[in-house]
């Protein structure tokens, strides 16, 4: 049976609410697709809605039709039937090329063109938009920064003299140039080796905190749909769709044998992977600032004791941590240096488990973007965070209830 999805989870949890939803970005209203010599339709009667600012992966077996629906979007692929609405207007009514300088688009071969420099790819755009060559050069280095890669050192390079992941980067910050509200991504990180697949995944999810585009992304690959993306969309045959939700919806409770067999064996496991650490509970811990003395360290090292904690984190002016403090045998103040620190936005638990085992202290500290502390983790708080999702989680993260 066809679904249609009127409004996402956080649009309907909005309403529940009494908060005022998201309005949609993308809308596909029977949308199909045929071709001539096909028997049966690629694409039949999707209809789909995307919320502003939404992170949505498109994924399923080959052939289902995911890299059709995402051209259909930006009429590379011009639909046979059904309505198509970007903010709510009708892409016929709009022209293409109009259409496709509102829309960032990235391919998995990246497309850069070879006879032109880094900064001339980034600038392609803006420079059909007839920018100003100031505003695109100062473009240009924000984006090359954004995407980790040094302005003076890769500007005046050639694609060829990238590495894989470099080249990726760059595909990114063309698609991102003319600062479009909506992003189609198909399969944009595939072609790289799995390292640098993830280091990818990991600068793109820090990436999306801050620019907060609409993403439509396509994947073969279901772990990194349910590690990046705030809705998973399970195409079978023709696009229709099998299941929809965020990734521990899907992952706690699969539609069907079709979705089961899609995700494979230790859902648990890829629960880990998809559950961020700003997603979860964090002890708060005792914190001192690094410029009180030693008779108010002592304080709140006794503060700390009588809360069962035997250790107290100093944090500079920043609130940025700094190192723990704690109690010798002689009752004076010891020092001494974290490690494990977490990024709360993009470390997922199975990443915190496996660096807290690691831990001498058998917990992490949790840091956000500006290194600014949030919070301590431990196996048990995982534990804890994972129960209401996929029962005891005991056997997975090694903690004793």
């Amino acid at each position: 049976m066809q679904v249609a999805l009127d409004l996402s989870p956080q649009e309907a949890s909005q309403v529940d609410s009494g908060v005022k939803p998201r309005r949609s970005a993308i809308e596909l209203r029977d949308v199909s697709k045929h071709y001539k010599d096909a028997g049966a339709p690629i694409v039949d009667k999707l209809t789909l809605s995307i919320a502003e600012g939404e992170f949505v992966a498109l994924t399923g077996p080959s052939g289902c039709g995911k890299t059709t629906t995402l051209k259909m979007i930006n009429r590379l692929i011009e639909p046979s039937s059904g309505q198509i609405l970007i903010n709510g207007l009708d892409v016929d009514d709009l022209p293409s090329h109009r259409l496709r300088q509102g829309i960032g688009y990235v391919i998995q071969n990246v497309g850069l063109f070879p006879h032109m420099t880094i900064a001339e790819n980034v600038a392609a755009v803006p420079r059909l938009l007839g920018w100003k060559k100031d505003r695109t050069a100062n473009r240009i280095d924000e984006l090359l920064s954004m995407v980790g890669l040094e302005p003076s050192m890769y500007r005046d390079r050639y694609p060829r003299e990238l590495s894989g992941g470099q080249a990726q980067r760059v595909g990114v910050a063309r698609a991102l140039a003319a600062d479009p509200p909506i992003l189609l991504m198909d399969e944009p990180f595939a072609a790289v080796d799995p390292i640098t697949r993830t280091s990818l995944q990991d600068e793109f999810l820090r990436l999306q905190q801050s620019i907060r585009k609409t993403i439509v992304f396509v994947t073969h690959d279901m772990a990194e749909a349910m590690r990046l993306a705030d809705r998973v969309v399970i195409f079978g045959p023709q696009s229709k769709i099998a299941q929809v939700g965020a990734p521990t919806e899907v992952l706690s409770a699969p539609a069907d044998a079709f979705v089961s067999s899609m995700l494979g064996t230790g859902r648990l496991v890829q629960l880990l992977s998809c559950v961020k650490l700003r997603d979860v509970s964090l002890d708060p811990w005792p914190t001192i600032s690094e410029e009180m003395g030693q008779d108010e360290r002592l304080v709140a090292l006794a503060e700390a004791l009588g809360r069962g904690k035997d250790r107290v984190l100093v944090l500079d002016e920043a609130k940025r941590p700094r190192y723990w403090i704690y109690l010798d045998g002689n009752g004076e103040s010891m020092r001494f240096e974290l490690d494990c620190t977490l990024d709360l936005e993009v470390t997922s638990l199975r990443d915190a488990i496996t660096q807290i085992v690691y831990c001498p202290h058998d917990c992490a500290v949790v840091v956000d973007g500006d290194e600014s502390f949030q919070g301590v983790i431990d196996l048990k708080g995982i534990r804890r965070s994972l129960a209401p999702l996929a029962g005891s989680s005991a056997s997975i993260i090694g903690v004793d209830k």
